[in-house]
């Protein structure tokens, strides 16, 4: 399951919707919020029906906001662009400090805080997304089961946690591509 580029240039610019291809025979969409962070619909469409509008796309609820790096627009087509509601605000993150253990809250609004684990709950851990991992994330979500990746972050350092191929295949979800190499030893 490798995505090519698209070998499109686009700008990084607020606003931007994108759609993108999960690689499954389904699409979802996403909105460029900030300079370093793109937010995700709760909407999925089949590759025989027809292209949600922007509108529409906009109006469902949104799913999760991340950052995530600059490169995924090469594999992520602009369908458009929207204002976004100046309502809407940018949830708050958090990181670990991996060495002290010390919890730090990055407020929505700027600066921040001390945390601790029950102040995190529901918190999007910060992180930088590459394109192939939102997208597995993204049909994790469709797929109503767990992602590898969000729950990693959820284990203390140093805690054991199963590999990719091991968390999922407790799901029934089958990681073969990981297995390109032993077939062709």
């Amino acid at each position: 399951m490798e995505q090519q580029p698209k070998n499109l240039r686009q700008r990084w610019t607020p606003g931007m919707v994108v759609e993108i291809d999960l690689m499954d025979g389904t699409y979802t969409y996403g909105q460029v919020a900030s300079a370093t962070s793109i937010r995700f619909f709760n909407i999925l469409r089949k590759e025989n029906e027809r292209r949600p509008s922007i509108e529409e796309i906009i109006k469902a609820p949104i799913l999760f906001e991340i950052g995530v790096y600059a490169s995924v627009l090469k594999y992520w087509i602009r369908i458009g662009k929207a204002p976004i509601d100046s309502a809407y605000k940018r949830p708050s993150s958090y990181v670990i400090d991996s060495e002290t253990g010390e919890i730090t809250i990055w407020k929505n609004e700027g600066g921040t805080i001390p945390g601790t684990r029950e102040d995190i709950e529901g918190l999007e851990k910060f992180a930088v997304w590459d394109s192939a991992s939102v997208e597995q994330r993204l049909r994790d979500h469709f797929a109503g089961r767990p992602n590898w990746h969000v729950e990693i972050f959820k284990t203390k350092l140093g805690d054991p946690f199963p590999s990719i191929k091991e968390f999922y295949a407790k799901y029934g979800y089958n990681f073969h591509w990981l297995d390109k190499d032993d077939e062709n030893p």
